[in-house]
């Protein structure tokens, strides 16, 4: 598949998805939802992948668009990072951003193993697989898909609205019973195969030994993202700035030093984890406690995302104006 440049469409009229999880700090766990067009959009889009400025704490921008929105990064490593703006799949490679051509639709995770087993999907169940060419799947489903991970290419979980459960096992998607009905937003597998999903009201789900079963959380705020290091290792984040710790055992409430709802999680190591959220939040686990890290944008940020410890990507966008976030984080 040919690869345009970003520039090149950005002019395109093309309605972009919404990122559903507990809304601004003030509401108490309401949905967030943008819908720009990339209509006017050309303006600045080239971005500077020097930055055009850094935070105190390191975190410099290294895209920013007029119009659209950024809710999803993954990547294979530093130089190759993909991430989801306007519901549109774009990709960076060594500085110069380009789009991937997927088709009108919305657009909501990425994540994969490798260059030959990358995973996105969206809106009203869309699936979208890279091997030596993107192809589009079938799910089964018309839920909106909220999330992926993939443990391997035989071996990758979707999830999302009405307790959807999704797994590919080398040949096709197949539905798998959750036992809930309520919106499931984050997912993620370790290096095992060992599982976690969540989502509204506190929800959380466990596959272990090839079945899902919910486990109790101390929250009802939403929890939008999960990431970790391992099975006794495992971060939750969601509404009002809730931060959950499973060590293998339970699940347990973290002081959180801030109110901003949280919308993603990645982990480098037991001792070095980062979230981001609401009103430019950016938040740092050093293994006895977490911090605010300086972001220099109050743009919510919805996607976490690091290569390692020294290089680690957030994205976002603010819901009021349009414009976008990309920043980085490399030391």
């Amino acid at each position: 598949m040919r690869i345009v440049s970003l520039h090149t469409l950005l002019l395109l009229p093309l309605a972009v998805g919404c990122h559903r999880i507990g809304g601004s700090s003030g509401d108490g766990g309401a949905p967030l939802e943008a819908s720009p067009t990339l209509e006017g959009a050309a303006e600045g889009a080239k971005g500077d992948a020097r930055g055009t400025g850094c935070s105190a704490d390191g975190w410099c921008e290294v895209m920013k668009l007029r119009k659209g929105n950024l809710f999803g990064i993954w990547g294979l490593n530093p130089h190759n990072v993909y991430a989801l703006w306007g519901g549109v799949l774009v990709h960076e490679a060594d500085t110069e951003w380009s789009v991937v051509p997927l088709g009108a639709q919305r657009l909501m995770a990425v994540a994969g193993t490798g260059p030959a087993d990358i995973w996105v999907v969206g809106e009203a169940g869309a699936i979208w697989h890279q091997a030596s060419q993107w192809t589009s799947m079938a799910s089964g489903t018309k839920k909106d898909l909220h999330a992926v991970a993939a443990h391997a290419p035989d071996d990758v979980w979707a999830v999302g609205g009405g307790g959807t459960l999704l797994h590919f096992g080398g040949t096709e998607w197949k539905s798998v019973f959750s036992s809930t009905s309520a919106d499931l937003l984050g997912v993620w597998i370790d290096a095992s195969g060992e599982a976690w999903a969540v989502g509204e009201s506190g929800m959380a789900l466990h596959w272990l030994k090839g079945a899902w079963t919910l486990v109790p959380t101390p929250t009802k705020q939403p929890l939008g993202a999960v990431n970790g290091t391992g099975p006794t290792d495992v971060w939750a984040v969601g509404g009002l700035g809730t931060i959950l710790h499973w060590d293998g055992k339970a699940w347990t409430p973290t002081a959180p030093p801030a109110a901003q709802n949280l919308y993603g999680v990645w982990s480098a190591a037991p001792a070095d984890a980062w979230a981001v959220g609401a009103e430019g939040t950016i938040l740092r686990w050093d293994g006895s406690k977490w911090s605010r890290s300086p972001s220099g944008t109050e743009n919510d940020l919805h996607g976490v995302w690091g290569s390692d410890s020294r290089d680690v990507w957030a994205v976002g966008f603010s819901a009021a104006t349009g414009e976008t976030s990309t920043l980085r984080r490399h030391r």
